[in-house]
């Protein structure tokens, strides 16, 4: 404990942000890019953007769900200590700052449709053990496993957006993104709503169907991809 209010955390931690965004500033692409390319400045999400769309919203959903209510679930409902719940959430946090450190190499390795089927595979997977065991430490693991494999599920929708054929890439990736942040929103909400009618772990099994929905839906884009050559 550094005998800090909350007041001055927040106005530290705000400076100190706002001095990073405007010396990133120059590391931003040029906005003249995408001025004069074709195609419309403003698209509503149909047909291959809507999927993409409902792929970043699901990815935003399980990872915002999870890194909100893991540490809830481990103190709540498996009763541990609270130390245990501060765990959970440090390494769900860990395992999407390391995954996504190395994600350039995963999305080389793996290309974009591979890494959102195998991110929504292990994410599924990760949270079933989390909420299957009753084992504290080993559902901690399981959501930080989870956490991990997802880490690069929504940069590589963003990479793809990129490509999508009519559309200026600015246009495809702001509107996937708008898709994407609107999921990251409601997900807390939704959770605790089932949480409150049902049980909580119930609402995070739920994360399951869109673990699942991300595996069919790479393999969707996949065949469009064939399909269109």
């Amino acid at each position: 404990r550094v005998g800090i209010t909350p007041f001055v955390h927040i106005v530290v931690t705000a400076a100190l942000l706002m001095a990073l965004t405007v010396y990133s500033r120059k590391f931003l692409l040029s906005s003249h890019l995408d001025r004069d390319t074709e195609g419309p400045k403003f698209a509503f999400p149909r047909g291959r953007l809507l999927i993409l769309g409902m792929l970043c919203a699901s990815g935003f959903v399980i990872e915002g769900g999870i890194l909100d209510w893991c540490a809830i679930y481990v103190r709540e409902d498996l009763k541990a200590d609270p130390v245990y719940a501060g765990v959970a959430t440090s390494l769900c946090s860990g395992g999407m700052a390391l995954g996504r450190f190395l994600g350039d190499p995963v999305l080389h390795r793996f290309g974009n449709r591979n890494t959102i089927r195998y991110g929504g595979l292990v994410s599924l997977l990760g949270v079933a053990g989390a909420i299957a065991t009753p084992s504290v430490w080993l559902s901690v693991l399981c959501f930080g496993i989870a956490c991990l494999g997802l880490s690069n599920v929504v940069p590589a929708v963003f990479k793809e957006a990129g490509h999508v054929p009519g559309y200026p890439s600015g246009v495809s990736i702001a509107t996937v993104t708008t898709c994407g942040y609107g999921g990251f929103l409601l997900a807390p909400p939704a959770i605790g709503i089932v949480a409150d009618r049902f049980s909580l772990a119930i609402g995070l099994g739920l994360l399951m169907i869109l673990g699942l929905f991300l595996v069919l839906g790479a393999t969707g884009i996949s065949r469009e991809r064939t399909d269109t050559g």
